[in-house]
């Protein structure tokens, strides 16, 4: 770590950041916009099944976050990522 105490690389990042996959992408790459809204979503699901009275609500809550998971997952790997996809029309249906 840094003097500072911050991390981060002596270079800087030129405008990139690493997904999984190695992949790197610029930082307004459409994708890491989703990323963040997917997270804010999950996060928003997150108070609702606290708040949520009846365990019925809390499991299908709870079964939407995991989803976004998915989808998050999905959009961090490489598109030839062997990795099989897990969203099916099923779940936008």
């Amino acid at each position: 770590m840094s003097e500072s105490g911050r991390r981060g690389s002596a270079g800087g990042d030129a405008g990139y950041t690493e997904l999984l996959g190695k992949r790197r992408v610029a930082k307004y790459h459409p994708v890491l916009e989703a990323l963040g809204e997917l997270d804010t979503a999950t996060s928003a699901l997150g108070l609702a099944k606290r708040a949520a009275r009846e365990g019925r609500t809390r499991r299908l809550v709870h079964q939407m976050q995991q989803d976004l998971y998915d989808v998050m997952s999905e959009l961090a790997f490489p598109p030839d990522h062997a990795q099989g996809v897990r969203i099916t029309e099923e779940h936008v249906a």
